[in-house]
């Protein structure tokens, strides 16, 4: 597996995802003629090691090292964009609640209580 062209190797490897948010609902949306631009969460590691721009002359154990550290960065950027979606989400249930949309939060504790559990027209006998 070769870096890409443009990267040497002499520059370090970078692992960057970027978070956009998507726009609000045009009714919570303001009424202002400027519109802003979508927020905006950068995630990014830089990786110690990387690769030669020519196959050949990486080594095994050269490359072996470089893709244990990516996969581990890898696991890291998902771990953190999990940890954020997951606050993002907590925020919007708040923000939704305060607008009047208490219903979905009732209903969400109730799948969380009755999670695992099947529900339904059960006869006892």
């Amino acid at each position: 597996m070769a870096p890409p062209p443009n990267t040497p190797s002499s520059k370090p490897s970078h692992l960057i995802a970027t978070y956009t948010a998507p726009p609000p609902p045009p009714s919570t949306a303001t009424t202002t003629s400027t519109t802003e631009p979508p927020e905006q969460h950068i995630f990014s590691h830089t990786l110690s090691s990387s690769l030669s721009g020519k196959q050949d002359q990486s080594t095994p154990a050269a490359k072996t090292a470089y893709l244990s550290e990516l996969r581990g960065k890898v696991t890291t950027l998902q771990d953190e964009i999990n940890a954020f979606l997951t606050a993002k989400m907590e925020e919007d249930k708040l923000r939704q609640g305060k607008n009047g949309g208490g219903g979905a939060v009732k209903e969400e504790k109730e799948e969380e209580e009755n999670y695992g559990e099947e529900l339904g027209d059960v006869d006892e006998e």
